[in-house]
């Protein structure tokens, strides 16, 4: 036992160094079909959260950002969430002054360059179901959070936006709803109108007008 507990320690000095393939290798085997395996990274896992939950959600949050491989960066997303999540193992009120901020600059370019791959998406490869998720998600989170900081209301517009290039008419429809609702919606809601029109996408502003005068198209 004493040996195991040494050994992970020794894992777990790997994956604090520079060298990234450790850390890589760590969530590879958390994905591992080979039981063994998974259960001894999970393990590592847990005791790295213990130890160093720093390290662990800003390595979670840069993978996320920079890994070229889909399944890493969904279950680095995953993972991320479950650690940030208001639970029993939440982590934020632990975490340094100085993680917090350099975790929201990660997540918030995370936002910014999903907003860069949806507008940039062919139409063949837009998921309407999923967007249209994500941008109630989106909306939802601009108006019940009571701390969105400026950087990150401009980033939820802008993925916004970015969905409603693709699907105008639902997206009108998702605004038209909210500004209809609580006044603490409106901000948000005429940001994402005015952005639509600096972003050339007049017919969902259009649209949005004759709703409101008319009601559904």
């Amino acid at each position: 036992m004493a040996s195991d507990l040494t050994l992970q320690l020794n894992q777990i000095v790997a994956i604090l160094g520079s060298d990234p393939v450790h850390f890589k290798a760590l969530i590879s085997h958390l994905m591992s079909t080979a039981n063994d395996q998974c259960f001894q990274a999970e393990a590592l896992f847990n005791l790295y959260k213990q130890t160093h939950s720093d390290s662990l959600v800003l390595k979670l949050a840069i993978l996320l950002q920079s890994s070229s491989h889909p399944e890493a960066r969904a279950v680095a997303a995953i993972l991320l969430r479950k650690q940030l999540t208001r639970d029993d193992s939440y982590l934020w009120p632990n975490l340094s002054a100085t993680t917090q901020v350099n975790l929201k600059s990660i997540l918030l370019d995370c936002v910014q360059l999903t907003a860069s791959t949806v507008r940039a998406m062919e139409k063949r490869d837009v998921d309407p179901p999923f967007m249209v998720k994500l941008a109630k998600i989106i909306t939802a989170e601009m108006i019940s959070c009571k701390e969105l900081s400026a950087d990150w209301q401009r980033a939820a517009v802008g993925l916004f936006v970015s969905i409603g290039s693709h699907l105008s008419d639902l997206i009108t429809k998702e605004i038209s709803l909210h500004l209809s609702g609580p006044n603490s919606a409106l901000p948000a809601m005429v940001q994402i109108l005015a952005d639509f029109a600096s972003a050339d996408v007049y017919s969902p502003t259009k649209k949005l007008i004759s709703w409101i005068n008319f009601g559904p198209l």
